[in-house]
């Protein structure tokens, strides 16, 4: 499993994790704070569940690169994956 929290999009695509057990999940949120930056979430962010070594779950979010206004506005050069919506 990654060691952070997050999964690139790109990575899922080329099938990196295919031989963890992954199921895509919706997380519900209203904001989320990047670099000091809080942003309005309208539907929520997705993510991919897999369950770790004991069985219990765990949920990662996916990440893309950031759109421009994604990067002037929080300085990263990525943004969550979110759901019907683009910031």
């Amino acid at each position: 499993m990654p060691p952070a929290g997050w999964i690139w999009e790109e990575s899922i695509a080329e099938g990196k994790w295919s031989a963890l057990a992954l199921e895509p999940v919706i997380v519900p949120v209203t904001y989320g704070l990047a670099n000091g930056v809080w942003y309005k979430v309208k539907q929520g962010m997705r993510g991919l569940l897999v369950h770790d070594r004991k069985g219990a779950p765990v949920v990662f979010l996916i990440c893309q690169p950031a759109t421009r206004y994604y990067q002037v506005m929080t300085r990263s050069d990525w943004m969550p994956a979110l759901v019907g919506e683009v910031i």
